[in-house]
């Protein structure tokens, strides 16, 4: 099984911060050095561009990579149905990425491509999988065969 740091980290920080959070609260004048705590910070003028900037802040550090990541094979697409060739492939591996988009998983497919091989990650139907051994249409650089993209999907 392959971990992911980030997400082992995002976990215990979770876990932590919940145990803090009940210990703290189960004593009533914590309760209230806390409630005074948040009321005085809210009131000062900084507070609200503050809060912002930390909440786009949380927002690009778990977005932007996915979102660039995605940025990268849109382009990657578009350039290579303008100048890619199209050929049947066959599958050589098929893996799991851990990301599910609407109930259906993302896996990362690789392919023979002429004499080398090719990944890219795909969002496929959770009933209908791609297996190894199986043909599918591509499109492929010419100049760097290492890079390929789905021709259908």
């Amino acid at each position: 099984m392959k971990v992911s740091w980030f997400k082992l980290f995002f976990w215990i920080s979770w876990v932590v911060f919940i145990f803090l959070l009940t210990s703290m609260l189960s004593d009533p004048q914590q309760q209230q050095k806390i409630t005074s705590f948040l009321s005085n910070i809210a009131q000062k003028p900084y507070f609200i561009p503050l809060f912002f900037a930390f909440l786009i802040s949380i927002l690009l550090i778990f977005y932007l990579p996915f979102w660039w990541s995605s940025f990268r094979q849109t382009q990657l697409s578009h350039r290579l149905k303008e100048e890619g060739v199209l050929m049947l492939a066959q599958i050589k591996k098929v893996e799991d990425t851990g990301i599910t988009i609407n109930k259906n998983p993302k896996v990362k497919i690789t392919v023979a491509v002429s004499d080398q091989t090719a990944s890219f990650e795909l969002t496929v139907s959770r009933v209908n999988i791609p297996q190894v051994g199986d043909f599918m249409t591509v499109i492929y650089d010419p100049k760097d065969h290492t890079k390929a993209v789905p021709a259908n999907y």
